[in-house]
């Protein structure tokens, strides 16, 4: 038997309890002597005992000692054998109870520290499934928008209209997807100048040479997606002029940008 098996089967309680026989008791007190684990745990059991015995002794009054004195004159052997035998039982009764206890209190400490260990693990994964259903909207979401990206730029009922750098040199570039039916209107940047501060990039619709305010462009947004402007009613070109943050109502011409006919 090992050392853990030895102390959990109870023997050192039962010598704590002086309920082995003397034979029982040396073997025990030869065990501590070779394994300083037995020798703590049974010195601890003998102390917890001890302490619980000094805690609960009551000195019995004048009274109760004069009639315990008369009854022990009269009394025989017999009964004083008796006597002494059932003394020291119910003390090691109530020593036994206390070391029942200090176990029970151990074991719910340790019962109480891997249930707060479960609530952490619990919280942890809870926490993780929280920001993996996040991530898996946030993905959802951008190949809703990449759909509807290829569906826009594959179907027959959106015009392609590209608009170029009215400067033959300027590699500026933006698609715009119009759809004469629904007359929805897209937009994407493919490359334009980088603007100062309080400037804004403005799509404009001409008809007849008309122009009809489309939206201000969100670059952040129409560079890296399809950009969702006004409902375009009529175009024969689309053009994009440079304006004051919050767009015009007429178009500055002279800041025109990119063309492009339908």
């Amino acid at each position: 038997m090992n050392v853990k098996d030895y102390i959990s089967s109870g023997i050192i309680e039962l010598y704590a309890l002086k309920a082995l026989s003397e034979k029982e008791m040396q073997e025990v007190e030869a065990m501590a002597k070779m394994h300083l684990e037995i020798a703590i745990d049974l010195e601890t059991s003998i102390a917890a005992m001890e302490n619980y015995l000094l805690m609960h002794s009551a000195e019995p009054s004048e009274g109760l000692k004069s009639k315990i004195m008369l009854t022990l004159s009269n009394s025989n052997q017999v009964n004083e054998v008796v006597v002494k035998q059932r003394t020291p039982f119910y003390k090691y009764l109530a020593a036994a109870c206390i070391v029942g206890m200090l176990l029970s209190s151990i074991t719910l400490f340790t019962m109480f520290g891997k249930l707060k260990t479960s609530e952490i693990e619990i919280t942890s994964l809870r926490s993780n499934s929280e920001r993996l259903a996040q991530q898996m909207d946030s993905l959802n979401s951008k190949y809703n928008i990449i759909q509807r990206n290829l569906q826009i730029a594959q179907s027959i009922e959106y015009k392609n209209v590209l608009l170029k750098g009215v400067d033959k040199s300027d590699n500026c570039q933006v698609d715009v997807y119009w759809n004469n039916n629904t007359h929805e209107t897209y937009l994407h940047v493919k490359w334009m100048h980088p603007l100062p501060k309080g400037k804004q990039y403005q799509l404009w619709a001409l008809v007849d040479g008309k122009p009809v305010d489309a939206g201000l462009l969100d670059m952040e947004v129409a560079s890296t997606t399809f950009q969702k402007v006004k409902n375009v009613m009529q175009a024969q070109t689309f053009a994009i002029t440079i304006e004051n943050e919050g767009g015009s109502e007429s178009p500055t011409f002279s800041t025109l940008h990119v063309v492009g006919n339908v």
